[in-house]
């Protein structure tokens, strides 16, 4: 098994080690890695009145995705175009193959999702295909994102925690099409641990108590409830030149507004929906 890194240089007789924070691990053109990657989401939407429930809907998706990663392009020390060779894509619940083994698929992130571009042998993937990766990875490139986000410049010892960046926070959720106000987000970074492997389990809780959707809602809206939750816990070498090894991601949303409707028998609907995502990634890296 590859181990996470070297020992961190500290008098015992002093003072407890201390690690760098660094989440985000730079990447060079031709550097290749064996993911595994399996996600979930499960979606719900129901409109209703007092009385009545109008419409309800649920959606549940699970997926697997196992594939050998090249790194095509590379800018600021972020992978800008990456080659995956398909081992497994597949539906967990109906065992139903998304892409068969040998396919190749070149993904180009992009700030917004709708602008990533996904080819699978040379030609657009698939709507499904591309909700599919949407669960197992981000489709989305923002160099610096977590060290902003989740990140300190001061090294920590085991069991040290930091608030997150609210500011940082806030600006990650526009770009998602939200927006928030500075004292609704709350949360911490844990350095929970030194692993066997010599990695640091990092762990991060955040609280979002309250959004906006940038997107108008109809005239005479209201907001009645919106909040997001977080938690993600990444295995990161000791020594910052190696890349992630392990990083697990579970977001809870819920989002409920009143809808206000032109009709005699009814003031309007409330439009409630809760969204459950959880993506857990293995990363080991292989020669060039």
């Amino acid at each position: 098994m590859l181990a996470c890194g070297g020992p961190a240089a500290h008098d015992a007789r002093t003072a407890p080690p201390t690690f760098e924070i660094r989440l985000h691990r730079p990447s060079h053109v031709g550097e290749r890695w064996h993911i595994v990657a399996d996600g979930t989401q499960s979606e719900s939407k129901s409109t209703y009145t007092e009385q009545v429930v109008v419409k309800k809907s649920e959606k549940h998706q699970a997926i697997h995705f196992d594939a050998t990663v090249t790194a095509l392009a590379v800018e600021g020390g972020v992978v800008s175009r990456a080659e995956y060779l398909v081992t497994a894509f597949e539906s967990v619940k109906n065992h139903e193959q998304l892409l068969a083994p040998g396919k190749h698929v070149v993904i180009q992130p992009a700030p917004k999702k709708d602008d990533t571009v996904i080819a699978v042998d040379g030609q657009p993937a698939t709507p499904d295909v591309r909700e599919a990766l949407g669960i197992v990875m981000a489709l989305t490139r923002e160099p610096g994102d977590d060290d902003t986000v989740f990140g300190t410049h001061e090294r920590q010892p085991i069991g040290a925690s930091w608030a997150v960046n609210g500011a940082a926070m806030r600006t990650v959720l526009v770009r998602n099409g939200a927006s928030a106000p500075s004292d609704a987000i709350h949360g911490q970074v844990t350095l929970a641990s030194r692993t066997p492997d010599d990695c640091l389990d990092v762990r991060v809780d955040l609280h979002v108590d309250s959004f906006t959707p940038l997107a108008p809602l109809p005239e005479g809206s209201q907001i009645t409830k919106s909040k997001v939750l977080l938690q993600a816990k990444f295995a990161l070498p000791i020594d910052t030149r190696l890349s992630l090894r392990r990083a697990e991601l579970d977001v809870h949303t819920e989002f409920e507004a009143f809808v206000p409707v032109q009709s005699a028998e009814i003031a309007g609907v409330t439009v409630d929906s809760h969204t459950d995502h959880h993506r857990s990634t293995a990363y080991t890296p292989l020669a060039p």
